[in-house]
């Protein structure tokens, strides 16, 4: 899933910090990527 430059607005929309927003997509591109692979290991 690609959110490009939706940063501003999720961080405008909840009143954060743009770092705050991109700190949190990372880390849950980051879970998705692993769970992605433990998918995979299971099959």
């Amino acid at each position: 899933m690609e959110l490009k430059n939706s940063g501003k607005k999720i961080a405008e929309h909840l009143h954060l910090s743009e770092k705050s927003v991109s700190r949190c997509m990372d880390r849950a591109k980051k879970l998705v990527a692993n769970y992605e692979k433990l998918m995979d290991c299971v099959q």
